[in-house]
């Protein structure tokens, strides 16, 4: 598109956006203040915008979610109006990205609070159009900017009356049907409420994600449909909208249903299974033999867990059953632990059969002349079996199974090199987490890193944490020795 060679008090430096037709222009007035600048191309479009812009600066004043314009006229044959800039989206120093509801709504859809606080504001600035008896007619994430953090309807040069204006604005924030200017507004905001809470392209309305989180999104559902309803359900002017997304906003702001308070019940439960089992064990004696019994099959932490995972799915199924489907949250949780599970399980069964050898067998009857070096012997014995298995725990108890006979034939006699038996054991087991440790993948998984980071960082630092404190322990044991 070609420009004027000048507009008057601006200086353009780059394009920024496209609509309506013309461009959106950054520059700087004389004192470096930054603009936006759209530039309209001569013709029946450049007239009505500067009918549409005079109307609209005498509606603004003082509403804050409508954009402030500075200054409007023709420069040459261009008709062109300044105004307020939106916020820079980028990182990038130099770089520009207009902050836009279409730019955040490429990072995802928005939190329900956030949804329907932003559409309150956009239907209230409309709302403000439509009392002086005006439609925007082009209402659209890409036209819905932040400025100074605050959300503004931009890009007002289509305004015309509520029932006596032609068809414009994007086709897919438009009704196909014949529909006055104002319902054309309404119908363009249910569109952008749709895709504020699914995340989704308006072409793909009115479907749902599966993957959309149950909770309280259908009261907004519920508004964007009557707002795109081709029939009589539409609703009938912007008070309504507003009413409704005032109730829709209460109740996403109540508290939570009281099925969902029951959220807690299946790690509770396994707890005080589990806590009730040994409870009962230690007073055995002064209670009823079948309470003991009872406990000890209820308590056992298998039993239990498995108690509590059948909870958790029920309560899932209470809450959306679409969430039990492979799509759902059942069948991510599975990807996300099937791994998990089988290295953990792997690694369990290769420590039965490392608990099972006489290592002590490998080792001559006495070997006190090490000294303080043979609590190297259970670091490296615990080190060892954490590097093949995966599991600290695990590592622990089998080399504990292993170091039990060798204390006396390596000198470890005395309470404090016991102890410090026992530390070297701890250490060995801090070392080396890697991708047969579950406890790695748990790290990698919530953390957000592939495997690659997760071996720089939690494998390599786990290593230095457990040197560290095998170094620490030496010099324990010198001291004690």
């Amino acid at each position: 598109m070609q420009i004027p060679s000048s507009i008057p008090g601006m200086v353009l430096t780059r394009v920024c956006g496209h609509g309506g037709g013309g461009t959106v222009w950054f520059g700087h007035t004389a004192d470096g203040s930054a603009r936006a600048v759209k530039i309209i191309s001569p013709g029946r479009a450049a007239e009505k915008a500067q009918k549409a812009v005079a109307i609209y600066q005498q509606i603004v004043p003082g509403h804050p979610a409508l954009i402030h314009i500075h200054s409007a006229g023709y420069a040459g044959e261009f008709f062109f109006y300044v105004m307020e800039l939106a916020d820079n989206a980028s990182s990038i120093p130099g770089e520009y990205i207009p902050d836009t509801l279409a730019h955040r709504l490429k990072q995802g859809r928005l939190p329900l609070t956030e949804a329907v606080l932003l559409m309150q504001k956009i239907v209230a600035g409309t709302a403000q159009l439509h009392a002086h008896g005006y439609a925007h007619r082009d209402l659209k994430p890409e036209n819905i900017l932040f400025i100074r953090g605050e959300v503004k309807i931009g890009d007002p040069d289509l305004l015309c009356g509520l029932s006596h204006c032609s068809a414009a604005g994007t086709p897919e924030y438009s009704p196909v049907s014949s529909t006055a200017a104002g319902g054309r507004d309404l119908y363009a905001l249910g569109r952008m409420l749709y895709c504020m809470f699914t995340g989704e392209s308006p072409v793909m309305y009115p479907a749902l994600p599966e993957d959309l989180p149950f909770g309280k999104f259908g009261s907004l559902n519920r508004i964007a449909l009557r707002c795109c309803d081709p029939g009589e359900n539409r609703y009938c002017n912007i008070n309504e909208l507003q009413n409704d997304l005032k109730i829709a906003a209460q109740k996403i702001a109540a508290p939570p249903e009281s099925h969902c308070r029951h959220a807690f019940l299946p790690v509770v439960l396994p707890l005080l299974l589990i806590g009730g089992n040994s409870v009962a064990a230690c007073y055995k004696s002064s209670l009823p033999p079948e309470i003991p019994a009872f406990m000890a099959c209820a308590g056992n932490p298998v039993v239990a867990l498995t108690l509590g995972a059948f909870i958790a799915v029920f309560l899932i199924g209470k809450c959306r059953k679409s969430e039990l489907t492979v799509s759902g949250i059942m069948g991510k949780s599975i990807l996300e632990a099937a791994n998990i599970l089988i290295i953990t399980a792997a690694g369990g069964a290769l420590g039965e059969v490392l608990k099972r050898i006489d290592f002590a067998s490998f080792f001559p009857d006495k070997m006190e002349h090490m000294g303080v070096f043979a609590l190297l012997i259970p670091l490296f014995a615990a080190a060892l079996v954490k590097i093949a298995q995966g599991s600290s725990t695990l590592a622990i108890l089998t080399a504990a199974s292993i170091t039990a006979p060798l204390l006396a034939p390596l000198g470890l006699t005395t309470p404090v090199m016991r102890a410090l038996a026992c530390c070297a054991v701890c250490c060995g087991a801090m070392m080396v987490s890697h991708t047969n440790d579950s406890y790695f993948w748990v790290v990698t998984r919530f953390s957000g890193m592939n495997v690659r980071q997760g071996l720089k960082l939690q494998t390599f630092g786990t290593l230095v944490s457990g040197v560290a404190a095998a170094i620490v322990l030496m010099i324990m044991a010198i001291c004690c020795f």
